[in-house]
């Protein structure tokens, strides 16, 4: 089986936080699914490409794109269905070309329109289910998917990762570890009666026409001055 010691020369540029979650889940993973030696190596090999070589903090696709060439190299039938599906949009640019113009250093509305209306994603939605997680899942169909599978992985949990697709791309401990199922559980109570109970703790909440907008923790920690 490969070990920590192999991710990190297969990896070396890689975040240490997710060499030591692809050590801690995955001989448990490769028995579940009777993976040998050549099949961990075949998954790792995309996991690296899809990540550059687990290097990124934050498991998503990076949408925004700087030249209009490169838009139309990577998606050049994608905005062509766009045009096709919705004629405000082709009566206002007309090509690809001045579409994928509009579209430079604009990443949401450039995945809402070539991911939208695909394998379960609602038109104009596609922004929601971009590629995220070690293999770039994309799409509400696969996020809905590997939920389902997650679950019935050895330990695994119930997580609705179409209401919640952003925990694909978080850190590897907090994907592992967080729990969104409401009611609330005791666990995260507890810990906000404890931090609310320390002097030291203060809790806040930023809102704006009754919408919370923000949040901040601050730690008063003691010292000596210089």
């Amino acid at each position: 089986m490969i070990t920590r010691a192999d991710l990190a020369r297969m990896y070396p540029r890689a975040i240490p936080e997710w060499l030591d979650a692809m050590a801690e889940v995955g001989p448990e993973l490769a028995a579940f699914y009777g993976f040998n030696r050549l099949d961990w190596v075949h998954a790792c090999g995309q996991i690296g490409a899809e990540t550059n070589g687990l290097s990124l903090a934050k498991m998503q696709e990076n949408m925004n794109f700087t030249t209009v060439k490169r838009i139309l190299e990577v998606y050049s039938y994608r905005l062509g269905v766009a045009l096709q599906r919705e004629p405000a949009l082709k009566a206002k640019y007309g090509t690809k070309e001045r579409l994928a113009a509009s579209l430079v250093r604009n990443p949401k509305e450039l995945a809402d329109l070539v991911y939208g209306g695909r394998e379960g994603t609602p038109w104009r939605q596609g922004s929601r289910y971009i590629g995220r997680g070690p293999t770039q899942i994309t799409h509400l169909n696969n996020y809905k998917a590997i939920g389902e599978e997650i679950a019935r992985q050895p330990g695994g949990d119930a997580f609705d990762l179409v209401a919640n697709p952003e925990m694909l791309a978080d850190d590897p401990l907090g994907a592992m570890r967080e729990d969104l199922s409401e009611p609330l559980a005791a666990s995260y109570l507890d810990a906000f009666r404890a931090i609310e109970a320390d002097p030291n703790q203060i809790l806040a909440v930023a809102e704006r026409d009754g919408e919370i907008i923000g949040t901040l923790q601050l730690t008063f920690i003691a010292g000596l001055s210089r």
